[in-house]
């Protein structure tokens, strides 16, 4: 915030006045930072765990990309995250970010793969620019195995216990078989524990 706008001293008294209110401050960081936490916790936790070696065995090796380019010196980053899976954890092996322009994306990816392995990429790009990338990415000899639009939750709502679960989980099943519906989208969060259950 400017300081004509917010003092800094003010900024500090609305933050602990809000913290009396809301310890884990997603209040703050959503209206004040423009960085709204999700309800539950995060993806990754603050203090992560390191190794020096994970297993050779077992895992499957994805990765993440930023497909972000543009040339010039205020060009976005381009990002690529190499990740081990074991079952339900991640780990991640190694990560690079720099400014490319598209004709560096096939070249860093296939650096990476050497690297570490051949395995899948998976990216998140915004709508419309969906059919851009894959066409992009097709000119350039990467195939691409899938390039669907999707919806993505910012926030999950979790839903405890195995009743409340089992209601909802048959409510997206109802409405997945309607012969008008192609597509479900929900922003719950239900323990592997109940779906496990629900599943079985």
């Amino acid at each position: 915030f400017a300081p004509a706008v917010w003092s800094l001293e003010e900024l500090r008294k609305t933050r602990s006045e809000l913290a009396e209110q809301d310890p884990t401050e997603r209040v703050w960081w959503a209206q004040f930072q423009g960085d709204p936490k999700p309800i539950g916790s995060s993806l990754f936790r603050p203090d992560p765990e390191r190794y020096d070696v994970l297993p050779p065995w077992n895992f499957r090796l994805v990765y993440g990309c930023d497909l972000a380019f543009t040339q010039g010196s205020q060009s976005d980053y381009f990002a690529i995250v190499a990740m081990r899976v074991y079952g339900k954890k991640s780990y991640v092996v190694d990560v690079q970010r720099t400014q490319l322009d598209a004709q560096m994306i096939e070249s860093t990816c296939n650096a990476f793969t050497k690297r570490h392995g051949t395995g899948p990429i998976f990216s998140y790009v915004s709508g419309p620019e969906v059919g851009m990338v894959r066409d992009a990415l097709e000119g350039f000899g990467v195939t691409v195995v899938s390039a669907d639009l999707t919806l993505v939750p910012q926030n999950l709502i979790p839903v405890e216990g195995e009743a409340e679960a089992t209601k909802v989980l048959r409510l997206m099943d109802a409405i997945d078989d309607h012969d008008d519906v192609q597509n479900v989208y929900a922003n719950f969060d239900i323990s592997d524990e109940i779906l496990a259950n629900f599943e079985g």
